[in-house]
């Protein structure tokens, strides 16, 4: 069988494929799965693992799986009243049984008329770019994957499970994900029926800390992705367990809400249903048994754990081509299906150096306090310091004091970041080549970090530098009292001294005009094949993918002196920040059009209520008015 057929027969567990699995597999018997969709219409409708309240509640973690209303499941079939379900809860692909209705009142809503058992057909997409939608008509919104339009390419192989008013209904696997929805029939070429199985399936959780999920089984094979983002299960996480090859498990799972397929080490799962424990532990009476919980085996730490970290990524000899771990994973130069992009920035040095901060840094888009966070920095984080700021605060006494600034760049989840952090919290880790200029005239040398005990040359008399003095720096220190001290190297009277001097008194000195960091990007991808039926294609067909810069309707603003800005729930500036669904800061750059809707002030700031997009999601939330070009603010406040 070919590469295309073989992933054609194991397209989405939603569909159901019946797999030859193993000795000492788990098979899990449901009724043919025709995967119909059903949306919840009770409040919370509990989900147990058999089809029958003596059945015990379906759990994650020690919380029992509860339906909302609205939340719409996969019906995979149907016993004595009961659906046999799939859904996402909290993150967790769950399955069980719910109560189809009770009397008159309905509990789980399927489309009427809708067979839970019956047959399929393969298909074949034979347009250039087909949409997918919601519903069978072009009234229907496009279905989303990670953020963008889902849209299928020519040759795709999809699985038909319906028809109406010349639309098919129909899975798909697009970037390792399950995915369903509506095409117009005349851009799928339909090939012949086969039956639905029952499906024979094992279910387990994830024992290592993090695993790598795989495109294939073995690490030769890359990283399957999701959002942009690695999928890494985390101990605990709940799989299911469709195969097994060479010791690797062909899998499902839940990430970031999607439904992943991939392989992952069976040696970091712990398979929770065998042949022996499918029946839930159920006797002949219906009463639930005692049974033994199942011991987690002693897994090795290192080589063999297929997780982020271990050296198991490959390195580009006969195992297969390396896979970075992130954009900005160069260590193994540029590997195939890459390419090498680069961003500078205006520095006057590179200087090497870590977080000091237990409790994390915040990464500022401004030297001052209350500036926009763009990301918080953890504990040890190294940075590249590029530039200082001196700036004027009020101390606790009332007296005014200058505080000293990094302009730092760090990787933050593989993308390099520019902003602002305070010098205390930053501690330099590679002095070579470092050199500082004293700020003040008869800057005096303490002999001890701690101690202010001056240094002193021939008969006692104190070292006062000029203004101006360069001097080695050698050491990053904190004092007990949380200042900042720099060790340094000073040639003095023709002699050399080691000592230390308050940072907040040296200005680095500068050695660049601008710092340059290199990461890595997907290479292009081959050129499309020509749609074979360009000129009798109808228009719902996936148009070329607007500029990102171009204003949306109703767009009345432009963002302006933002490198990355934070977009706050509140008009406060300790107000949580705007996330995506899959975790990521929402961030506004210069140039960004926005919807300004409102305003407000607090403490003094002018706040903008807008409205605009981020990665595919509309979002509405604050920013400050400065970050704002727009005649609109002016008539608001007017």
């Amino acid at each position: 069988m070919n590469k295309r057929a073989f992933f054609g027969r194991i397209t989405a567990v939603l569909l159901i494929i019946s797999l030859i699995l193993p000795t000492g597999f788990a098979v899990r018997k449901a009724r043919a799965e025709s995967s119909v969709t059903g949306v919840i219409r009770a409040t919370e409708l509990v989900m147990r693992e058999g089809p029958g309240t003596d059945y015990p509640k379906v759990t994650v973690g020690d919380d029992p799986v509860v339906l909302k209303y609205g939340q719409e499941v996969t019906v995979l079939g149907e016993k004595d009243g009961w659906y046999y379900l799939r859904a996402v809860c909290d993150g967790t692909l769950v399955t069980g049984y719910s109560l189809s209705k009770k009397g008159e009142v309905v509990y789980i809503e399927i489309p009427d008329g809708t067979s839970l058992e019956g047959s399929y057909r393969k298909g074949t997409v034979i347009a250039g770019t087909v949409n997918v939608r919601k519903g069978p008509s072009t009234d229907y919104e496009k279905v989303l994957l990670n953020g963008e339009s889902l849209v299928l390419k020519y040759g795709q192989e999809v699985s038909i499970i319906g028809e109406e008013n010349g639309w098919y209904r129909l899975y798909a696997t697009v970037d390792w994900a399950r995915v369903e929805g509506y095409c117009r029939g005349d851009f799928i070429e339909p090939g012949e029926a086969e039956t639905f199985k029952e499906p024979e399936y094992s279910y387990g959780e994830i024992t290592a800390t993090k695993l790598n999920v795989r495109k294939g089984p073995g690490t030769d094979n890359a990283i399957v992705k999701a959002g942009g983002a690695d999928v890494v299960l985390t101990s605990g996480c709940k799989v299911t367990i469709m195969g097994e090859t060479d010791g690797w498990y062909h899998i499902t799972a839940a990430f970031n809400g999607n439904i992943i397929e991939g392989y992952c080490l069976g040696s970091y799962v712990k398979v929770t249903e065998t042949p022996s424990n499918t029946d839930n532990g159920k006797n002949d009476n219906g009463k639930t048994e005692d049974k033994p919980e199942d011991k987690p085996e002693d897994k090795p730490e290192d080589p063999g754990q297929d997780e982020p970290g271990g050296d198991n990524t490959g390195d580009g000899t006969e195992d297969g081509p390396y896979v970075p771990a992130s954009p900005t994973d160069l260590s193994h130069g540029v590997p195939e299906g890459y390419e090498l992009a680069t961003k500078s920035y205006t520095a006057k040095y590179a200087i090497p150096a870590k977080v000091i901060a237990k409790t994390g840094l915040n990464l500022r888009s401004a030297a001052v306090e209350g500036a926009d966070v763009l990301a918080v920095l953890p504990y040890e984080k190294e940075i590249t310091i590029i530039n200082t700021k001196a700036v004027d605060v009020t101390a606790s006494n009332g007296k005014t004091v200058s505080e000293k600034w990094y302009r730092v760049v760090a990787d933050v989840d593989g993308e390099y970041m520019c902003g602002y952090v305070v010098s205390t919290y930053a501690e330099i880790t590679d002095f070579t080549g470092v050199t500082a200029k004293t700020s003040y005239k008869n800057q005096i040398v303490h002999k001890k970090i701690n101690k202010s005990t001056k240094l002193t040359y021939a008969k006692g008399k104190n070292i006062k530098l000029a203004k101006g003095t360069v001097v080695t720096i050698t050491g990053d220190y904190t004092t007990k009292t949380g200042e900042k001290k720099f060790g340094v190297t000073v040639d003095y009277k023709d002699k050399t001294y080691n000592g230390y001097i308050m940072a907040s008194r040296l200005a680095l000195v500068s050695t660049l005009s601008s710092y340059t960091v290199s990461y890595l990007v997907p290479a292009a991808p081959p050129a499309e094949p020509e749609d074979p039926d360009d000129d009798d294609e109808p228009d719902d067909v996936e148009p070329a993918k607007p500029d990102p810069s171009t204003a949306f309707d109703g767009a009345n603003a432009v963002v302006r002196d933002a490198a990355g800005l934070a977009v706050r729930i509140s008009a406060k500036n300790s107000s949580e920040m705007l996330y995506t669904p899959d975790g990521k800061a929402v961030l506004l750059y210069t140039g960004d059009p926005v919807q300004i809707i409102d305003v407000s002030i607090d403490n003094g700031k002018i706040w903008c209520y807008i409205r605009f997009y981020f990665n595919g999601f509309e979002f509405f939330g604050y920013i400050r008015s400065t970050h704002l070009e727009s005649d609109v603010l002016i008539n608001l406040l007017s």
